[in-house]
Parts: C-alpha cells; structure tokens; sequence
C-alpha cells in the first residue's frame, strides 16, 4: 500500500501511485464527489457505497481512523476489506481520511454525499445531502434541488456517466 499526504490531516491510501496522484488533482481542480461514511455503518451498505464510487469516481471519506484505533494498519486492513468485497483489483474504490473535510462540510451524519466544485466554498460551488441513500439517489437531489446551475448540470453529467443504461 502506498501512503500519500495530499494537505494537512489527510491520508490517501492507493495501490497505485498514479490513481493517488489523478485523485488529489481531481480534489484541487475539478468538481469531485465524497461520501463520507463511519466504520460503524452496515458493512453491506459501506461495500455498496464503495462500489458506488469506484464506478462513478468518487471518494469515500472517512473522519478519523477505523474503530476509534489511531492505526493507519487497522484503517489500511478496514478499507482493503471493504474493497475486497465491492471492487475489482484495477478499480478499486479510492479512499481518504480527512478530518479538515468533513469539518469544512459541517457533515453531521454518515452517510453524507457531497458534490464540490475543488476546495471551493463559495455557496455554488458545492452542495451535500444526508440520510440512507444510495449515491445515484443523492444525485438525483443535487441535479434537481441545487441553487446552483453548474452543480445541477454536474450532478446530471455524473449520474448519466455513471448510473444511465447504456
């Protein structure tokens, strides 16, 4: 396993140094979606959810390590675990701990998808929705319910890339 720093308190875990870098650049430029999830979440529901952003590109973020253990092994073990069970080994879902993020998305609640336009705060910029949805639900919401033009447009665009049949 590799372990990058990206900013301050966070930590990417990847197989491939390639997909770590292309993520911390999609984080700082482009619009990226997150879904912040808890280890004490179902475990079915974390490998759909992981399986979610695997296809759709997105990042599951985690606040802080597995279990209330300061262990990047036990957090290592946890994510390896749960992409065992949701992805392929060349399309792994991609991981991060960030306590930063999700103080700055005031998240309250796992699961909580996000979808922001790099580290933006402008209120246009991004958007984000709680409760017992899958990731093609919570961009229904964003594409039908954000203020903002560019995100609902964003939303559509993932949603058909990722969850519109062929």
């Amino acid at each position: 396993m590799l372990k990058i720093k990206i900013s301050a308190a966070m930590v990417a875990f990847s197989s491939l140094g390639a997909q770590a870098q292309t993520m911390a650049q999609d984080i700082t430029a482009h619009w990226v979606s997150y879904i912040v999830v808890s280890s004490s979440l179902p475990q079915r529901q974390l490998v759909s959810l992981a399986r979610d952003a695997a296809v759709s590109n997105s990042v599951m973020v985690l606040n802080g390590f597995v279990n209330g253990q300061n262990s990047i092994p036990e957090a290592q073990r946890f994510i390896t675990e749960i992409n065992q069970q949701c992805c392929t080994r060349e399309k792994p879902s991609r991981w991060i701990i960030d306590p930063k993020l999700v103080a700055r998305y005031s998240v309250r609640a796992a699961p909580t998808f996000i979808l922001a336009r790099g580290e933006s705060m402008q209120p246009a910029d991004w958007s984000k929705v709680a409760g017992d949805l899958d990731l093609a639900s919570a961009l229904k919401v964003f594409a039908q319910k954000s203020r903002s033009a560019d995100l609902r447009q964003q939303a559509t665009d993932l949603y058909n890339k990722t969850f519109a049949a062929p």
